[in-house]
């Protein structure tokens, strides 16, 4: 049988940049990008907390986390990956994060150290691969007596997780739709090996528009944190997975978002000389707006 060639992630257009700039900012601040209706926990909450937890195991000399079962709950909640507590084999979510703490922290090392191993992208999939089976026991919920765990995979939870826990490995966020959309292989544990080069590729490919693109400041990301998390490329790896959502119809920004790019666009157009992504002239200061009932 012939295998299918995977498609590449296109070369976005400043609008498609732009448009999907405003959506990751509307995460940022907890707000659908679709329904303009508030998310909790937002994505700064979101990166605060796990990054927080995860560097308290990489400095921790028991290699114990501040991640919890009510924070993993949280992120499939908001990321709408409910899927993940379905199937034969029960979700483990505490089992999940000593496995992280076990061996991502590892991958970390290998990637930051002033002698690094291996560059982002292998330490992050490293991480991947280890990290998704840690899950589960693999075994039922009423094992039969000398039952063999079976070995299962969680990849679309897992690179929820480790996306914001470790903001400096490249990792990218997997749906299990982008197998059909992309046309990678069924399983998912294959399908991330090839999802994760096109990312990354695309990701160089966008380079001249995503390269201007800021982390929005925090007011809960500790300076020093924020700081390290702006030298990665977390947030063009946000903004350049909400363009492919969107390119690909997975999602939809929501009209207003669009409209206020478009005024962005034709103000960039009357005022070449003015710089036009600042978020002030963005749709966020709008979005707000609206949300508190003013008049745009």
């Amino acid at each position: 049988m012939a295998t299918r060639s995977p498609v590449q992630i296109p070369l976005f257009t400043q609008r498609e940049i732009w448009v999907a700039e405003c959506c990751a900012l509307a995460l940022w601040n907890g707000i659908s990008f679709e329904t303009l209706k508030d998310l909790v926990p937002s994505d700064e909450v979101l990166l605060a907390n796990f990054d927080l937890g995860f560097q308290h195991a990489v400095r921790s000399h028991q290699g114990k986390s501040l991640l919890t079962p009510q924070m993993v709950m949280e992120l499939i909640s908001v990321a709408k990956t409910t899927q993940t507590y379905r199937g034969r084999y029960p979700l483990d979510i505490q089992l999940g994060i000593k496995g992280i703490e076990n061996v991502a922290t590892t991958s970390y090392a290998a990637a930051v150290s002033p002698k690094a191993r291996n560059t982002r992208f292998q330490a992050g999939l490293n991480a991947l691969n280890a990290c998704s089976t840690q899950w589960s026991t693999g075994l039922p919920l009423n094992p039969t007596p000398n039952q063999v765990p079976k070995r299962t995979y969680r990849v679309v939870l897992t690179t929820r997780v480790l996306f914001f826990c470790v903001p400096e490995m490249e990792i990218y966020n997997f749906r299990n739709a982008f197998k059909e959309k992309l046309k990678l292989p069924t399983q998912s544990h294959v399908a991330i090996q090839i999802f994760n080069r096109l990312m990354s590729d695309g990701l160089d490919r966008n380079k001249a528009l995503l390269s201007k693109l800021t982390l929005p400041k925090s007011k809960i990301i500790k300076k020093r944190a924020w700081n390290r998390i702006n030298k990665s490329d977390w947030w063009q790896r946000r903004v350049i997975d909400i363009a492919l959502l969107i390119h690909l119809a997975m999602a939809t920004a929501h009209p207003l978002i669009q409209q206020q790019v478009m005024r962005r666009i034709r103000r960039g157009k009357r005022n070449p000389h003015v710089e036009a992504s600042n978020v002030d002239q963005c749709c966020l200061s709008a979005i707000m707006r609206t949300k508190a009932g003013s008049e745009i």
